[in-house]
């Protein structure tokens, strides 16, 4: 984690989460060889390795995987949106065992990677190797030949435009969320959250995919205390193509965070 980040050249890093490092890294609930199907492993789906989808065990190396699949999404605009409307390039699945699949398989867009970058692409590909075994390690990985070149090739335009605009709606929901949860208090979080989860609900009654329309989500953020501008600025950035948006999930996280306020 940056704990202190006033100095771009020299920021202050600390290591945290041990407790869930050891979790992980556990024997004692490891799935045997034997057992089959796919388990329920600790992570987020689209950066969980595939060696941890069979044991559910974090391996030193699944870091490796999960790190070259940041790599990989940033290099091609595809950086998780705040809104769900972009996902990653290993979460288009719905199921653990999707997801198993397609960390073993990689249906990587190579398509879309800068052509240039061959030395890039090619330590991507040893870092998501399915076998963990023939990954390299950290410290491995810090030698190949990518890291020493002085290559200053540029973006395609249409990645440099998908990556500032995920980026823009990561900023947008922050300043939304920040004004929302200044403004009201619990009580009006958990109302909004149930307004908000009945529309959802209505919305894939009608064979929606569960989103509040953009004009309804702006009435209801602009009564909660969220500025006309920001309000649109969210709308904006974080409204799916079919023009509704998930305010539920949003307005879950205010509400946990409300809540945690409380409990301190």
């Amino acid at each position: 984690m940056v704990a202190e980040n006033d100095s771009y050249r020299r920021p202050r890093i600390v290591l945290i989460d041990f407790g869930l490092a050891c979790s992980f890294g556990s024997l004692d609930t490891a799935r045997s060889a034997e057992e089959e199907g796919v388990g329920s492993p600790a992570g987020t789906p689209g950066y969980v390795p595939p060696e941890t989808w069979e044991t559910e065990v974090w391996y030193p190396r699944g870091d490796i995987f999960s790190m070259g699949v940041v790599f990989l999404q940033i290099m091609v605009g595809r950086i998780p949106s705040a809104s769900g409307h972009v996902e990653g390039v290993l979460q288009e699945g719905n199921e653990p065992r999707e997801f198993f699949r397609d960390a073993r398989e990689r249906p990587f867009p190579w398509q879309r990677f800068p052509r240039a970058m061959t030395g890039l692409a090619s330590l991507i590909d040893v870092m998501t190797l399915p076998d963990h075994r023939r990954r390299p390690t950290a410290t491995r990985a810090l030698e190949h030949e990518w890291f020493l070149c002085d290559s200053d090739a540029d973006l395609p335009n249409e990645i440099v435009r998908d990556l500032v605009c995920t980026s823009s709606g990561h900023s947008a929901k922050e300043r939304m969320v920040d004004q929302i949860l200044v403004m009201n208090n619990l009580d009006e979080l958990r109302e909004l959250f149930e307004q908000l989860s009945d529309a959802a609900a209505a919305d894939r009654r009608r064979g929606g995919a569960g989103g509040v329309a953009a004009a309804e989500a702006r009435s209801l953020l602009t009564s909660h205390g969220v500025d006309d501008g920001t309000a649109d600025e969210f709308l904006r950035a974080c409204s799916r193509r079919d023009g509704h948006c998930d305010l539920a999930g949003i307005l879950q996280e205010c509400v946990e965070v409300k809540e945690s306020y409380s409990h301190q």
